[in-house]
């Protein structure tokens, strides 16, 4: 078992009290939520911040450190992008810190540089952003140009599992429309 899935598997196991899905997007979708949301709600924990706001720009963050080939960002990076997505420095300077200090999903690796606590989980929210839209305006079509660049793999699959079967379809179709290549 891949190291995501045995970690999220652990989180979800726990506090989902046993119930592990066999589709691994709904198993980050869980840890995910979890560690943003979910599980705090669980124990009277509340925040001035909901899922959504959460999700929203932890999205934003991995579509941008994806389409840049960056497992790490600097805080002044992940503060931009706060800032770009709620429109409101101060109020993305404290969202920052509340997922800093209350989530462990997008953690500070040293001083000053963020990164998400596993690589998949920024491939999770990246292929998320691609369906729910981003202001990178990383596309379906994008995934199929680059579908031959490894970093956009597990996007892609994530990104299957996650679409409606037509939507999942048509991109499929759009890659079986490719050249041959070892990717495919």
């Amino acid at each position: 078992m891949p190291v995501a899935q045995w970690y999220c598997s652990g989180l979800v196991n726990y506090f989902e009290r046993g119930n592990l899905p066999e589709d691994r997007a709904l198993l980050y979708k869980l840890c995910v939520e979890g560690l943003l949301h979910t599980w705090d709600k669980r124990r009277g924990i509340h925040s001035e911040f909901g899922l959504e706001e959460k999700l929203r720009v932890c999205r934003e963050v991995a579509v941008k450190m994806q389409a840049a080939d960056r497992a790490e960002y600097e805080i002044s990076k992940v503060g931009e992008i706060f800032t770009a997505v709620l429109k409101d420095p101060g109020r993305a300077e404290n969202l920052l810190k509340h997922i800093r200090i209350r989530t462990g999903l997008l953690i500070e690796r040293r001083h000053g540089v963020f990164a998400f606590a596993h690589l998949t989980f920024q491939e999770y929210l990246t292929a998320r952003a691609v369906f729910e839209g981003n202001k990178e305006g990383i596309d379906t079509e994008m995934l199929v140009k680059e579908h031959d660049d490894e970093r956009w793999a597990e996007v892609i699959a994530l990104y299957c599992s996650i679409a409606p079967a037509s939507v999942a379809g048509h991109l499929i179709e759009r890659l079986i429309e490719q050249e041959d290549t070892p990717s495919l």
